[in-house]
């Protein structure tokens, strides 16, 4: 280990320098002044400084000041010498940043006592530098991992806009982390029907996002796995039956299998010559159906989320749009959201956001909506995850 060691008395110098090369281990480099020891710190490392207190040019405690003041990849301990025995002048010299104090005259027994103490610190602090510094280095790579991981994630949503026939769609989506167990689509499964969906996985973080993935690959359009994994007629036939998705998700995921997850889900499948939509909502928030006039439906989930009951009959709704109608199906993240003073926003403000925003654009509702429970969150962030899947039937 490297020690500089400082003094303007040449004995007790070339004392401390022999006696640490005596015990082997230690590079000794001496310096015969503080102005010497911080021009040799300069440019050189040295995990150990032991320096006398009273010397010409720059004195102990001021050189433990700079080099405290110093910014220094690698922590350095330093041990005062002093003949001084006063309370306030040892509190000096640790609030300057002193770490030990050496008694001089020299006892060889202190001094090695003391060094040893001093070297078994910078061995811990250099191991715990390194642990840091692994540490830090895996963290960065979950980081780039899970960036990676949510840029694919969203890659599985629909495109910000879609219209089929003379209905448009929109949605928005704000996860809580990195990666989210909300997810929505919107697809065609043949010229006449459009599919429509909302989920929200139950629980937080990496398990509910790889559960969210694998169901949006289930439901995905010509999937060559899940529920579409079928013939043409069959897959269109039974995509377009939103209890028998239901059934058919509830079948495969359960929260008594080794996963113990569940999730909410809202499928509906629209048919465009006649504006009926059929749907199914197992546990998902009822959506807010605003027709044209100022009258307002909530339709209410009628089935438990998926994954709860082993076998279950979920039940299908239908409903007939009208021109100027808007439809706005969004997840518990909207009305659970809690203030600074632990109070949910509630689904009452939901609904009176989206009434006010009613002569906007459905990006300028949306985002609306999404601006005003983050600004009930502050100074905190919203806690789960944000998702809502909006539809404008044009006039």
């Amino acid at each position: 280990m490297r020690v500089l060691v400082v003094d303007d008395d040449p004995i007790s110098l070339r004392l401390i320098q022999a006696n640490l090369e005596k015990w082997g281990g230690y590079e000794v480099t001496t310096a015969r002044d503080g102005r010497e020891a911080w021009e040799l710190l300069q440019g050189e490392a040295f995990p150990l400084l032991i320096t006398d207190w009273l010397m010409p040019e720059l004195n102990g405690v001021d050189l433990v000041r700079r080099v405290r003041a110093a910014d220094r990849a690698e922590y350095t301990y330093i041990i005062l010498q002093t003949a001084k025995s006063e309370m306030t002048d040892l509190v000096e010299g640790m609030e300057a940043g002193a770490d030990d104090f050496l008694s001089k005259p020299i006892d060889l027994n202190e001094l090695r006592v003391r060094v040893r103490a001093g070297e078994r610190i910078v061995r811990l602090e250099r191991e715990l530098s390194n642990k840091n510094a692994r540490l830090n280095a895996a963290n960065q790579r979950m980081r780039a991992d899970l960036e990676a991981a949510s840029r694919l994630q969203q890659s599985l949503l629909p495109p910000p806009v879609l219209h089929y026939g003379n209905v448009r769609f929109e949605w928005a989506y704000r996860p809580c982390e990195e990666l989210a167990g909300d997810t929505l689509n919107v697809f065609p499964i043949d010229d006449e029907r459009v599919v429509l969906y909302a989920l929200d996985v139950c629980g937080h973080g990496i398990p509910a996002a790889l559960l969210s993935v694998t169901l949006s690959r289930i439901l995905a359009p010509g999937a060559d796995t899940g529920l579409a994994a079928r013939g043409s007629f069959e897959a269109v036939t039974h995509l377009a039956r939103p209890e028998a998705v239901a059934a058919d998700l509830n079948r495969q995921f359960s929260i008594h299998s080794a996963q113990r997850q569940f999730f909410t889900l809202w499928y509906a499948v629209l048919h465009l010559p006649t504006l009926e939509l059929t749907m199914t909502g197992a546990g998902h928030p009822g959506p807010f159906l605003l027709r044209s006039g100022d009258e307002v439906e909530t339709v209410a989930p009628l089935d438990p989320p998926v994954g709860i009951h082993r076998e279950y009959e979920f039940t299908p709704q239908t409903i007939r749009l009208r021109p100027g109608d808007r439809m706005f199906i969004y997840s518990d993240g909207l009305p659970d959201a809690f203030n600074a003073d632990h109070e949910q926003f509630g689904v009452a403000r939901v609904l009176e956001t989206l009434q006010k925003s009613r002569g906007r654009s459905l990006s300028e509702c949306l985002q609306t909506t999404i601006d005003r429970v983050t600004d009930w969150c502050r100074p905190g962030i919203p806690q789960d995850d944000i998702s809502c899947l909006a539809l404008d039937v044009g006039q």
